[in-house]
């Protein structure tokens, strides 16, 4: 069986994980106790994937004896024991297959057990298990899920998409991360109100311009892709929209007003955000709204994502049309969070604070849905004032490089498929579009 995988790699920062999802199938991150677990989930719920990382009860205890332990809790869960509940006596879970000491092409080594159990309506449930020990203190399992009917179909997709499973070195993640979250941390300490005051220039809208360059090299002749406007003030909590309480409306703090258009085939996809921050960092509050236009302008579909959060509790409500509510509660470290406002601002402080070293920061991203690590670092481009910020939105991703002038605002940025960002005046975008008969309705209103 032919097993597609996605074209971007998934990783799971807090142990340096990156591997391959099966296509169609989406990530999602959730807590259990104190540690942080994934749950991946195909599009047509046939299977599930739960990644967690439980530490180890001893520190020589090795992947076999974790395995054996595993398969003596499932034997046990669905058997008999004895009087003094240490020797099972009979069961109805069954051991379907077992490898051990199965090595991966990264290296990586792991043991894998199939098992079966009984259901109350008498099916059965397949549980498979692939455990690593990518530090001396935590394993990293891998649990399938799926009925017994669909363990064919969803075996080769668990076992393909384990195999491209690789782990950093933890000494030198651990010790490389600390060092430049801490960084991260000593950088937005020492910000202050005239910093980020500094850094709205004085509210005005900053507008980015994404097209493909053509081979005449006139940015006239470019195919336009998309384009974003960004705005900062400082405001009230209420600026956000939405239901708030008198008095959390009123709090003072900073606000972003993302927009953006893009075009996909004949689509378009528009999305509008608001993003609020209180001064001392500590909350902070959003909304994005994403619409989407058929071709003749019909609303194809639409999803909104509202987060908040106190100190280390964020909350995320996501309700994309023609889904049930969806409810997540990412793990926010205990150092290191940026706010989703202070992610739209971070170049510009960076460049004009002309910080010259590289600095790591936590972040909730909305493509992933959870918190991951990313890596900023500026520098000063020869004497001519310009800055090139390289940032490294996940462990294993490509680099992106962005280039500003002295004042921190966005003179280019080239993505791996040669599109380009740039910034444009908005009234030229504005004729820009309209000379080429695309569409320029208001964003989330009209397309």
């Amino acid at each position: 069986m032919a097993v597609e995988l996605a074209d971007a790699p998934f990783n799971f920062d807090e142990v340096g994980l990156t591997m391959y999802l099966p296509r169609n199938a989406t990530a999602q991150s959730t807590m259990i106790g104190e540690r942080k677990a994934v749950q991946i989930v195909p599009d047509d719920q046939k299977w599930v994937i739960n990644i967690q990382t439980p530490a180890s009860p001893r520190l020589d205890t090795t992947i076999k004896e974790a395995a054996d332990n595993t398969w003596a809790l499932i034997q046990g869960a669905y058997g008999t024991l004895d009087k003094d509940q240490k020797v099972i006596l009979e069961t109805k879970a069954t051991l379907i297959d077992r490898v051990s000491n199965l090595r991966l092409s990264s290296g990586a080594v792991c043991e894998r057990l199939y098992t079966s159990v009984p259901r109350p309506d008498g099916s059965r449930l397949v549980k498979g298990y692939t455990i690593f020990k990518p530090a001396a203190d935590t394993f990293a399992v891998f649990e399938l899920i799926t009925d017994e009917t669909q363990f064919a179909l969803a075996r080769p997709l668990y076992e393909a998409s384990v195999a491209t499973a690789s782990f950093l070195d933890p000494e030198t993640l651990n010790a490389a991360r600390g060092a430049l979250v801490k960084a991260g941390v000593a950088f937005f300490a020492g910000l202050t109100d005239a910093d980020y005051a500094a850094a709205f220039a004085g509210g005005r809208e900053f507008v980015h311009r994404l097209s493909m360059p053509s081979r005449t090299g006139n940015p006239n002749d470019a195919r336009e892709l998309g384009f974003r406007r960004m705005k900062f003030w400082k405001g009230k909590r209420s600026d956000v929209g939405g239901v708030t309480s008198a008095r959390s409306g009123s709090q003072d703090g900073y606000l972003a007003r993302i927009q953006a258009r893009m075009l996909f085939d004949e689509r378009v996809i528009d999305s509008e955000a608001t993003y609020f921050m209180s001064p001392d960092r500590s909350e902070e509050t959003w909304t994005l709204r994403t619409v989407v236009w058929g071709p003749k302008g019909e609303r194809l579909g639409s999803a909104t994502e509202t987060g908040g959060r106190v100190g280390r509790d964020l909350n995320v409500v996501i309700h994309d049309s023609g889904k049930p509510p969806e409810e997540l509660r990412p793990f926010v470290p205990a150092e290191g969070y940026v706010s989703q406002f202070e992610l739209f601002l971070l170049h510009r402080l960076l460049v004009t604070k002309r910080i010259q070293t590289e600095l790591a920061f936590y972040t909730y991203q909305s493509q992933s849905r959870s918190v991951s690590l990313r890596r900023d670092f500026p520098q000063p481009i020869g004497t001519s004032g310009n800055w090139d910020v390289v940032t490294t939105f996940r462990d294993e991703s490509t680099p992106q490089r962005y280039s500003y002038d002295a004042q921190g605002n966005l003179l280019r940025s080239v993505l791996d498929d040669g599109s380009v960002w740039e910034t444009i005046d908005s009234d030229e975008l504005q004729r820009l579009w309209q000379r080429k008969g695309l569409p320029t309705g208001t964003i989330g209103r009209s397309r």
